[in-house]
């Protein structure tokens, strides 16, 4: 399904910039030390759940019209984030919550796989001004529903619907909603909708969905200039641009056009509503594309500040700790980033190079070789990382059979770094 595919590449967001300057440092680094050679990695148990710990499933699309798949999974992924301010509860990541999509397992299986104590899933319906939410809270331990409630309100009304649901899970998890109020309760249903839609085909990364994407929020803006979301959204989606477009050797006017509009979208959606994380996280993103370490280093203090169960910032940090030449603590961000989103296999690979890089070589074969596990077909930017840490342990052929397989299938994602990276180990096995 599209939607699977997207789900896939959701996180995808310029970490192969790790990967390509992971590559670089690696070549000139002296060599790790030499680890066990154990070539299977260990079945590391799951750790147990933490008490306080939730993770929101994509709603169940009761609507006859599937073009409303967009909104369902938005609504999802917006509840998830206002759960994700809630101090004391960690909220598993979307990447890793939505996999489960389509899929008939038990919520006790899910809970296992994710570690956490409770599962919200649900069922959404969009009938003419209205919308019809029926939600769960499910303890995993055992299956049993903790609170279900059935909400009718509308469209316009969504913020309220969604502060009420997030308040009353926290009611039954003994924890308290913490999120600063919504900056404006009622919203322009046309407009949310757009900022929905953008967020969707945002998340393929790729030039049509980037267009499609910016579209749609300039759309949103144009009916409600006023929506910070949209204003935030539409600077995520043009500083994205910016960063894809350098992986892929651009420079000059239009890259530095898109940072400049992400600049201003980003501080339009921070003075309209101060509380909105992924303003703060878009704008430090700007500060990271133009070397402004130390300015982007405090806007994502800020970002997280606000929702520190956002697994994306941690990840987009860890890129500018690794420009600053901060790698233990890009390791942290990285290690921080696959707790919240632990099926995330983009997350796994950067983290293992950087593994490698500060000599921990036999923690970035367990975590790479994950990695592998989890992502279908061939990708060659996880390959990459395999074949540099296969070389780090003296695995050499096994290391030159990896850089072949990069090189056979890199028409199907061509980046940069992995192919370097594949010409490199086979510089160094003397071929």
């Amino acid at each position: 399904r599209v939607a699977t595919n997207a789900r896939s590449h959701r996180f995808a967001i310029g970490l192969a910039v790790v990967a390509i300057a992971v590559t670089a440092w690696v070549v000139m680094r002296p060599a790790p030390p030499k680890p066990s050679t154990s070539s299977t990695p260990s079945d590391a148990t799951p750790p147990a759940a933490p008490t306080k710990s939730v993770a929101v499933l994509p709603f169940e699309n009761l609507s006859r019209d599937q073009e409303n798949e967009p909104f369902c999974d938005g609504i999802s992924d917006e509840l998830l984030n206002l759960l994700g301010k809630i101090a004391g509860l960690t909220v598993k990541g979307r990447t890793s919550a939505f996999s489960f999509k389509g899929q008939a397992l038990a919520d006790t299986e899910i809970g296992q796989k994710l570690s956490v104590a409770y599962i919200v899933n649900g069922s959404l319906q969009k009938a003419g001004s209205q919308v019809r939410i029926m939600v769960r809270l499910v303890n995993t331990a055992d299956g049993v529903v903790v609170w279900s409630d059935k909400f009718t309100d509308e469209l316009k009304d969504i913020f309220s619907v969604q502060d009420r649901i997030a308040g009353q899970i926290a009611e039954k998890l003994q924890l308290k909603l913490t999120a600063a109020p919504r900056a404006t309760k009622t919203v322009n249903p046309e407009a949310h909708r757009l900022v929905l839609e953008g967020r969707y085909h945002s998340s393929f990364r790729t030039t049509e969905g980037f267009v499609r994407a910016e579209g749609a929020f300039t759309e949103a803006i144009a009916r409600a200039p006023g929506f910070a979301q949209a204003h935030a959204g539409l600077a995520e989606v043009c500083v994205m641009r910016a960063n894809y477009a350098t992986q892929d050797g651009a420079s000059g006017g239009d890259v530095q056009a898109d940072i400049k509009r992400a600049r201003i979208e980003a501080q339009q959606a921070m003075a309209i509503d101060p509380a909105l994380s992924e303003a703060y996280g878009a704008l430090a993103y700007c500060d990271y594309m133009e070397k402004h370490y130390e300015e982007a280093d405090r806007q994502y203090a800020r970002a997280l500040a606000l929702n520190s169960n956002h697994s994306i910032l941690y990840a987009w940090r860890a890129m500018l700790r690794l420009s600053q030449g901060r790698l233990e603590d890009g390791v942290r961000d990285l290690e921080k980033t696959i707790e919240l989103d632990p099926l995330w296999p983009v997350s796994m690979s950067n983290c293992a190079d950087m593994l490698l890089c500060v000599g921990r070589v036999d923690e970035a074969r367990q975590l790479i070789e994950r990695a592998m596990n989890l992502r279908q077909g061939v990708f060659a930017p996880t390959l990459s990382v395999r074949a540099k840490v296969l070389m780090a342990m003296g695995r050499k052929e096994e290391a030159i059979e990896t850089a072949r397989l990069i090189r056979k299938h890199l028409h199907q994602n061509p980046r940069r770094g992995a192919d370097e990276t594949a010409l490199w180990t086979l510089r160094q096995a003397g071929l």
